[in-house]
């Protein structure tokens, strides 16, 4: 109970700011949520599309899959014996069979001789242009939250009656659909609009 007086006092100070700073503060709200998703994307895209060059063009070196350690939140780690050592294999998701004595094709990164990258398939490292529009639905998911958060909690005297017109619009349109809907079930009715003589 506390800890909710307290965030409904910390709201109740943020709205006596002037309507301009908070203006500006919900716009920076929006922005950080979009960066959020859209600079993780494109720093890995940019290190994806790197690797993929460097799987192309380095030499390939055999090695063999000692463990895969499973991960509770992301990706599981792949550990591999090469030359006698063993290192973490980055993208061992492309390893296609993952079980330990499994005989992997792996390079190393010249830049940085540590990382060992497995190969994969050509597939593996081929454009997915979906994946670009997933991430997009992303972004424009996470702006809209940040939208309606900002909105009704940093500027309500603006969100408030947007997002009301939304609501309302919304409700219209369903109401149409469904009035649609009848009238297109009450048409195809085999006994509509038909009476049997006596």
């Amino acid at each position: 109970m506390r800890l909710l007086e307290r965030e409904e006092t910390m709201w109740d100070k943020v709205l006596t700011w002037p309507l301009p700073v908070r203006d500006l503060l919900a716009v920076v709200t929006v922005l950080l949520a979009l960066a959020c998703v859209i600079v993780p994307a494109l720093l890995g895209g940019a290190d994806f599309e790197r690797t993929g060059k460097l799987v192309a063009s380095q030499p390939r070196e055999s090695a063999t899959l000692v463990e895969v350690v499973d991960a509770a939140r992301g990706d599981d780690t792949y550990y591999v014996l090469l030359r006698g050592e063993e290192v973490q294999a980055d993208y061992g998701w492309f390893i296609p069979e993952p079980t330990p004595g499994t005989t992997v094709e792996v390079v190393r990164d010249p830049e940085n001789p540590s990382r060992v990258i497995a190969v994969g398939t050509p597939q593996d490292w081929a454009d997915r242009p979906w994946l670009n529009a997933v991430l997009a639905a992303v972004a424009l998911a996470f702006g809209l939250l940040a939208a309606l958060f900002a909105g009704l909690k940093l500027v309500p005297e603006r969100g408030g009656p947007v997002f009301e017109r939304l609501f309302n619009a919304r409700e219209r349109l369903v109401r149409r659909a469904d009035h649609a809907l009848r009238e297109r079930l009450g048409r195809g009715s085999p006994s509509s609009g038909r009476h049997s003589s006596p």
